[in-house]
């Protein structure tokens, strides 16, 4: 149901806070400031596969997020670095 209402991007981004919030960690070592590490090895692929996006629609979404400074991506790791805007564009509050 909650499907057929939110946006492929819209998915990612719930799961991405989803995923920081059960598998996260603060960048700083002190834990003060607001950048979460996902630290679960996903590929682009299992990430699509778990926000039921097509992986097309998870890396274009990925790669704008990048561009606009709101995640950073390595080698299997994501690094929330506005969780404020990852919430709106999950549609969600802070």
């Amino acid at each position: 149901h909650a499907q057929a209402t939110t946006s492929g991007a819209q998915r990612l981004a719930r799961l991405l806070i989803t995923l920081a919030d059960r598998h996260g960690r603060p960048l700083d070592a002190d834990g003060t400031g607001p950048e979460m590490v996902i630290t679960l090895p996903l590929t682009q692929q299992e990430l699509a596969d778990l926000a039921l996006v097509a992986r097309a629609t998870a890396t274009r979404a990925l790669a704008d997020w990048r561009k606009r400074n709101i995640i950073q991506t390595g080698h299997r790791r994501i690094t929330i670095v506005d969780p404020a805007a990852l919430h709106r564009l999950a549609g969600l509050e802070l």
